[in-house]
């Protein structure tokens, strides 16, 4: 079984973000309440974007799609709401369709 949160903690921009803001949370106190209420809310907005992945992962790692650095958070969160709200097989279709216009996208660039 895939350990889902080792995954999450070897993406490197949920590392540098990570990072960003334990530096912003020592520079935080001369900030004053404004600079902590920014903190706080980039830290929430860090965590919920974890808790997609993980989602994501957690549904999907089986099937073998897994969530990488360059995966567009957008579509992360749109897959698992029409996961919620239509189920695994209209979810995948979702990433299918995503990869296919990838896939076109780079073979046109390969023709010219």
């Amino acid at each position: 079984m895939i350990n889902i949160k080792s995954i999450v903690d070897e993406i490197p921009s949920i590392k540098k973000m990570k990072d960003e803001i334990k530096g912003m949370k020592l520079l935080g106190f001369l900030g004053g309440e404004d600079v902590k209420r920014q903190i706080r809310e980039a830290e929430n907005n860090l965590n919920k974007f974890i808790s997609q992945i993980e989602l994501f992962n957690e549904r999907f790692s089986d099937k073998g799609w897994i969530v990488y650095d360059k995966l567009s958070s957008t579509l992360i969160e749109e897959v698992n709401k029409v996961y919620d709200e239509n189920g695994e097989e209209m979810a995948e279709k979702v990433l299918i369709t995503y990869y296919s216009s990838k896939v076109e996208e780079s073979l046109f660039f390969f023709e010219e």
